[in-house]
């Protein structure tokens, strides 16, 4: 008898105990973590423009662009984000050591200089801005490359205050000149980069 009570009673208890599968569908659908990149890209696309240094006279409006390839430790090749072609840019207001080329052998750091840049902007959104002047002899494009606001996201000055390139004033497109000189004289003080390595 008590045996027959204990399983109809069982029976009417609330039905089937639950399975592994009907929890499962219970729990909360679990999200994929958002990807860095293209979080970093959304701050990039929607910064305060109007806070970007650039020079008083501009020759362009500030453009969103993705670097592609850097070359060395002040050229990149960028793909500009409104459209139109590929296009080389110098980072004005700097000068990197040159890469072995023509016969000329590497000047010293210049591998570790492009390595830098290419670790501080290579596949990321960045916004160029300009000074007067917006092309070389060379037809590259000369402009100043920002990742964020300030001192910390302005690429060209980075590069010189930790000891990867030099101040180098360019006609028409100083207005940052002594900025650069001293982020250079505090690099060269500290031995930062080149100015620990090279003679």
């Amino acid at each position: 008898m008590s045996l027959f009570l204990l399983v109809t009673f069982g029976c009417i208890g609330g039905g089937d105990a639950p399975t592994d599968d009907s929890k499962a569908d219970s729990d909360p659908q679990e999200t994929e973590a958002p990807d860095p990149q293209e979080l970093d890209d959304e701050r990039v696309r929607n910064l305060d423009l109007s806070q970007l240094p650039a020079e008083s006279n501009p020759c362009a409006e500030p453009a969103l662009v993705r670097v592609e390839t850097v070359i060395d430790g002040d050229t990149a090749w960028v793909d500009p984000q409104a459209g139109g072609a590929d296009f080389k840019v110098r980072l004005i207001g700097i000068d990197a050591p040159e890469l072995s080329h023509n016969g000329d052998p590497a000047e010293c750091y210049s591998s570790e200089s492009g390595g830098y840049l290419q670790d501080l902007m290579q596949g990321d959104l960045v916004w160029l801005t300009f000074g007067d002047l917006c092309t070389d002899t060379y037809d590259r494009t000369l402009a100043y490359a920002h990742k964020d606001l300030g001192e910390t996201g302005f690429v060209n000055r980075v590069m010189v205050r930790q000891g990867y390139a030099w101040a180098y004033p360019f006609d028409d497109n100083n207005d940052f000149k002594k900025d650069f000189q001293a982020d250079e004289d505090a690099a060269r003080a500290e031995g930062l980069g080149m100015w620990g390595a090279c003679d």
